[in-house]
């Protein structure tokens, strides 16, 4: 996998925990094997148009509305 760059940290209070995320944006690398979650139980390629549209966690959101944002740009 290679980095290709930062998005903005997000840091999200939720009742129990605050949750700080640290997002790249990364590109698998030639030859990689496919990604294989780790902290959930399912992972799939969706197009970045339809990220939204995913039941994402609250925490989540200021990450994929910063990563639609770059390609826009």
């Amino acid at each position: 996998m290679a980095i290709v760059s930062a998005l903005p940290r997000s840091r999200h209070a939720y009742e129990a925990l605050v949750v700080e995320l640290v997002p790249f944006v990364c590109r698998l690398a030639p030859g990689s094997a496919e990604p294989a979650p780790v902290e959930h139980t399912d992972i799939r390629w969706i197009a970045p148009a339809d990220l939204t549209a995913h039941d994402l966690a609250a925490a989540d959101l200021p990450v994929a509305r910063a990563y639609l944002a770059t390609r826009r740009g």
